[in-house]
């Protein structure tokens, strides 16, 4: 899925020119703030390119880029445009990823407004990526792998009961829209897919976080997608 080189190529030539490593910050939720598929990420990338590129995990719990939270959770959820400037002004990177949606839909059934906000937010990390000349990377949002008998209808839905159709209707919006950023300036990747095809091993009760085994097959995911990247 891996498509828009644009800017891309001007930001690695101005690093190899340099001679310095390519900085990329990855930027998500509690699933990129887990640390799993980011030093996975790591791994494998210092095994093809030794200490040719400087890898930064910027996650943190319940984030969104909604700025939506649902009853029940306790307190605000962070809204990712409360730190992105900070985040981008400290770190510099070159390119940064965003691996946002699991929350961003607050685990509620499918709202227009709820999907006219995640778009605005994708649009908002672009404009804010390239006008600090730094390529963004947008990852299509996990799945929603839930347990049929953890649902109680009659409840608040939030991320303790998630809405039924969460991953089918609400998820499946969000990826659309991130598909939609592809460009020759945004590069779009699927984060989707090799947790979907595997979810016996990728997840266990829990259905929003990956287990240790789907983090590698994420992160082994991504890496085959890094094609722009000079490997």
């Amino acid at each position: 899925m891996a498509r828009g080189i644009g800017l891309i190529l001007v930001v690695l030539v101005a690093a190899c020119a340099q001679q310095r490593q390519v900085k990329l910050l990855f930027i998500g939720d509690s699933v990129t703030r887990d640390g799993g598929y980011v030093v996975a990420l790591d791994h494998m990338l210092q095994e093809v390119a030794p200490k040719r590129f400087e890898v930064i995990p910027a996650g943190r719990n319940s984030e969104t880029i909604t700025g939506l939270t649902e009853e029940g959770h306790p307190g605000p959820r962070p809204y990712l445009f409360d730190r992105l400037d900070s985040l981008l002004e400290q770190h510099q990177p070159d390119i940064a990823f965003f691996y946002f949606g699991i929350n961003c839909g607050i685990y509620q059934p499918y709202s227009q407004d709820t999907q006219e906000r995640y778009r605005r937010g994708l649009e908002r990390i672009v404009s804010a990526c390239q006008s600090r000349a730094i390529h963004p990377v947008l990852i299509t949002p996990p799945p929603l792998v839930r347990r049929i008998d953890s649902i109680e209808e009659q409840q608040p839905y939030s991320w303790k009961n998630p809405y039924p159709g969460y991953d089918q209707e609400v998820l499946e919006g969000f990826r659309q829209s991130v598909k939609a950023m592809t460009s020759k300036e945004v590069t779009v990747l699927d984060g989707t897919t090799a947790l979907k095809t595997h979810t016996e091993q990728a997840y266990a009760k829990d259905p929003i976080h990956p287990t240790a085994l789907g983090h590698e097959l994420l992160a082994k995911s991504l890496f085959e997608q890094l094609t722009f990247l000079p490997l």
